[in-house]
């Protein structure tokens, strides 16, 4: 069973060209997959950082809390 497109049809699974719904035509959707990569770039590009703001420090908090929210959870939340 698909399930509807997260992305509002702008993901190139979507069947919206197709059928006119927005449902995904992969039996698993690629969306979580997605947004877990770019959680981790995001991750890293703060990570790799020398020199952080305190403004910098809390936004990777926060995206690390999330990442293992996702992970926990096993997929989109």
């Amino acid at each position: 069973m698909s399930a509807p497109c997260p992305k509002n049809g702008k993901c190139p699974y979507c069947a919206r060209k197709i059928t006119g719904t927005m449902f995904c035509i992969l039996p698993r959707c690629a969306y979580p997959v997605e947004q877990r990569y770019e959680l981790l770039r995001g991750i890293t590009a703060l990570a790799v950082r020398v020199y952080r703001t305190p403004v910098q420090e809390e936004k990777l908090e926060r995206y690390r809390r999330y990442f293992r929210e996702l992970n926990h959870r096993g997929g989109d939340p």
